[in-house]
């Protein structure tokens, strides 16, 4: 997410990023017969065969002499003529000769420079986006409903509840959805005939992100796939958006601030420091997405004058970027002297590991959300693991009250995915340690490890892997191990999870 900031600043000037999640559009596997017209190409030889037709030269054996070719050498492009029908054989009076003709076809042949096209059927493979309801190439990132739906990605709507059907597509469409497929270049689409197959599929992960315009207030939404944008989405979206035909779910990502649960005990001193330093990661992130930017754009760049600009905006990136780790470093030593680690996006993974692995008598997680991306097997193992030694691992999650029907059953099968997943790596007689329950509404994520380190942070624990991917988006959070501090944070996690 943060490499994506620079390309969505330089496409919308003036509009800042608030917020974003990831999401899967759905679409469908299309299997359609197509009558086209296909090129006939004429061999030269051939092309002088008609051409000496064409000048009365009428016999195998006059046509052999023009050309200057043996008997034999007439046989093969004849018949390919004959088979097309370009020219006929006719017999004389009494049947003791033949000389060929040309045929109207033939003469279009002549007349056109080459062959008129042929009729042929042709099975086109596409998918059709159900969002913007159009048909479009092959699309490669794309998962099946089985696998979305373990997944657990946010759906963007689709424009319309039915399936397609032939009429849903026009022969333009079509022809551009088509335009790159080997077997449909230099053919000419005349009509649609069959819909053979129309399977659900969903175009995933997609990033959506909702930026506002701080004078005017104006919203919008913006899909993109890697660093791209998917502008015809992005359009579809957004008039649905504006339409209030669209809403967006809880499980978003902001862009604007993180929102740590800091303990009470934490002095003045402390908890400036440690918001400052919060904010200094994300402003370092954005500088070093900044400065990669314009490395590459000086790369690419063609105008000597705008190659030194760039020159000089890439050192001061990196004298700023040098000041700002340099403020940090000493901001997290004071942390440390006070018994406070400062955790980036990519160590909570591995806190959550370690924790898993060390813990013996308890471990409290808050995550308002949880799917199978995150909770893969890997980690379900371990905490099948720790629930077999004994010990009670108890998660609370929930946001409180969704914004829709779909977004309910989609939270709801996400809880019941991962708690199947857990328990196939759990033995009968220790899932009564498992303890899910969900909260009346939450946006604190807490980790709590016996009482011997402590988590705060806007890190969900058991939606967000943190992996250094295209999805990477900056978290932050505060590892307690002074004991008064851990305590703190665990009678606000069972708070939370008992309220």
């Amino acid at each position: 997410m943060n490499k994506l900031l620079p390309t969505i600043q330089r496409e919308f000037p003036g509009f800042e990023a608030v917020s974003a999640f990831d999401a899967g559009i759905p679409a469908y596997y299309v299997l359609l017969d197509i009558e086209v017209l296909e090129p006939q190409r004429l061999t030269h030889f051939q092309s002088y065969f008609l051409h000496a037709l064409a000048l009365g030269i009428t016999t195998r054996e006059e046509m052999a002499y023009f050309l200057g070719v043996d008997d034999q050498d007439l046989i093969v492009p004849a018949a390919g003529l004959l088979k097309l029908e370009y020219i006929q054989q006719v017999f004389s009076a009494g049947g003791k000769g033949r000389s060929i003709m040309l045929t109207a076809k033939g003469q279009q042949a002549l007349s056109e420079q080459g062959a008129p096209p042929v009729p042929l059927r042709k099975t086109g493979h596409l998918h059709f986006n159900a969002l913007t309801w159009m048909p479009t190439s092959l699309e490669e990132n794309t998962i099946s409903a089985a696998q979305m739906s373990k997944e657990g990605f946010p759906l963007l709507p689709a424009k319309e509840r039915q399936r397609p059907t032939i009429g849903d597509f026009t022969e333009q469409e079509v022809g551009l959805a088509l335009r790159g497929a080997t077997a449909f270049q230099d053919r000419k689409i005349v009509e649609l005939l069959e819909l053979r197959k129309v399977e659900s599929e969903y175009i995933a992960p997609v990033t959506v992100v909702l930026l506002k315009h701080p004078k005017t207030n104006e919203q919008r939404l913006v899909v993109y796939e890697g660093s791209s944008q998917r502008r015809e989405d992005s359009t579809a979206l957004q008039r649905l958006f504006e339409n209030g035909d669209y809403q967006l779910p809880t499980e978003v990502t902001s862009l604007s601030e993180h929102h740590l649960d800091l303990p009470l005990h934490l002095s003045p001193e402390i908890l400036q420091a440690t918001q400052i330093l919060a904010r200094n990661e994300q402003v370092l992130e954005e500088l070093e997405a900044q400065l990669t930017e314009q490395e590459e754009r000086k790369f690419l760049s063609q105008s000597e004058m705008e190659r030194q600009e760039l020159r000089q905006r890439v050192q001061q990136l990196k004298e700023e970027l040098q000041i700002k780790r340099e403020d940090n470093e000493g901001l997290r030593e004071k942390l440390f002297q006070s018994k406070i680690d400062f955790l980036r996006t990519e160590d909570h993974r591995a806190v959550l590991k370690r924790a898993l692995r060390e813990v013996r008598e308890e471990l409290i997680i808050i995550s308002p959300w949880m799917n199978r991306r995150a909770c893969d097997d890997e980690l379900c193992q371990l905490l099948g693991k720790a629930l077999s030694r004994g010990v009670r691992i108890r998660i609370g999650y929930g946001i409180g009250q969704e914004r829709s029907k779909e977004e309910a059953e989609r939270n709801r099968n996400n809880v019941r995915a991962v708690t199947n997943a857990i328990k196939r790596f759990t033995p009968k007689s220790a899932i009564h340690l498992l303890e899910m329950r969900e909260t009346r509404g939450t946006h604190e994520k807490i980790l709590v490890c016996d009482r011997q380190f402590a988590v705060s942070s806007s890190f969900n624990w058991l939606s967000y892997a943190g992996g250094q991917d295209k999805g990477y988006r900056s978290e932050t959070g505060i590892l307690l191990r002074a004991p008064d501090q851990v305590a703190d944070l665990a009678t606000k996690a069972l708070q939370t999870l008992l309220s």
